[in-house]
């Protein structure tokens, strides 16, 4: 059997609050159900939820699930630059259940015995060199700070893996996807590092419609598996009603790159060249995608997902997800 590629996922999970995207804690899911991959640990961010409920939510994750052996570190609070009102607009809508006082305690105890993420990248990065990819589901604040800080060591990584931005439109602005909007100083100090970064976009994520009937197995196997369509469930009627659509839906974006370390032939990529636009007033947050390398001299390309085998992914991730946590309370 192959090595199992070894994987740091960074990521502001919102499965276990309400009104706020569900996609990071499946991708999650999936990377522990797949046998390919290797979790090495999880790094939390602000962005589809403030730092501190991502966090939250990790811990009740990985404790439902069994898996207190994944290690996570909490990440920046706020984006370099800055919070935007756009994003405190977004945060004053999530509704969470309050931590308990041992779950107070145990999210300290977790931030002293393995530091912040940064910290906890960089030593990951040494421990484990080009064997590393690390995988950004959310802002890439923690990784752009790494990578300022510690530009060698930070080069030593095998490959970045994205779910962020577009080679066309976007989701929080006309132009700009939400993870690379919400931090787009973090992100150009990332694409301009000198890994190669795979980039899962909205040209891609939104390929696949997700709609109550697809998860419904979920539900009829109960427990965790329950608790998981509910909270998708609950999620898409709130996009509907946010983007006035007629019927409950949401993608599963940040569930794709994983997917594609698993299984790279459901995906195919192409090169691609990638400026991100920090200042522009209709333009903050774009990615500007050269596929044709006409204005990007010699630079190393990057890569950005390009097609999907939309059955096979849907297969694996459904039967994967449903055979591991079956059975689980």
């Amino acid at each position: 059997m192959a090595e199992k590629l070894k994987i740091l996922i960074d990521t502001d999970p919102g499965l276990g609050a309400r009104n706020t995207d569900v996609d990071d804690g499946i991708a999650i899911l999936l990377a522990l159900a797949s046998p390919e991959l290797e979790v090495a640990g999880v790094t939390t961010v602000g962005g589809n939820v403030p730092r501190d409920i991502g966090s939250l939510n990790i811990l009740r994750l990985l404790r439902r699930i069994g898996r207190k052996d994944i290690p996570f570190a909490p990440g920046s609070a706020e984006p370099v630059g800055g919070v935007d009102t756009k994003l405190e607009d977004k945060w004053r809508g999530v509704e969470v259940p309050s931590p308990t006082e041992e779950e107070k305690e145990a999210l300290l105890r977790i931030k002293a015995g393995n530091g912040t993420a940064v910290d906890f990248i960089l030593r990951s990065i040494e421990a484990f060199g080009d064997g590393l990819t690390l995988v950004a589901l959310g802002p890439l604040t923690n990784l752009g700070l790494a990578a300022a800080q510690a530009p060698e060591l930070f080069g030593r990584v095998r490959q970045i893996v994205i779910m962020g931005g577009s080679a066309r439109s976007g989701n929080v602005s006309a132009t700009a996807e939400f993870n690379l909007w919400c931090d787009p100083e973090a992100a150009d100090v990332v694409f301009r590092s000198g890994i190669q970064v795979v980039m899962f976009g909205l040209d891609i994520t939104t390929r696949i419609e997700v709609v109550p009937q697809v998860i419904a197995g979920w539900s009829e196997a109960g427990g965790f598996l329950r608790f998981l369509q509910e909270a998708s469930v609950d999620y898409m009627h709130f996009r509907s009603q946010r983007y006035g659509r007629k019927h409950p839906f949401m993608y599963y974006h940040d569930a794709m790159p994983v997917a594609w370390l698993a299984d790279p032939l459901l995906f195919d990529t192409v090169p691609c060249w990638v400026d991100v636009e920090k200042t522009g007033r209709y333009t903050r947050g774009m990615t500007v995608v050269d596929q044709d390398g006409r204005f990007h001299g010699g630079s190393t390309p990057h890569r950005l997902a390009s097609e999907i085998r939309s059955e096979a992914f849907q297969e694996l991730l459904l039967g994967r997800i449903q055979d591991t946590y079956r059975g689980i309370d």
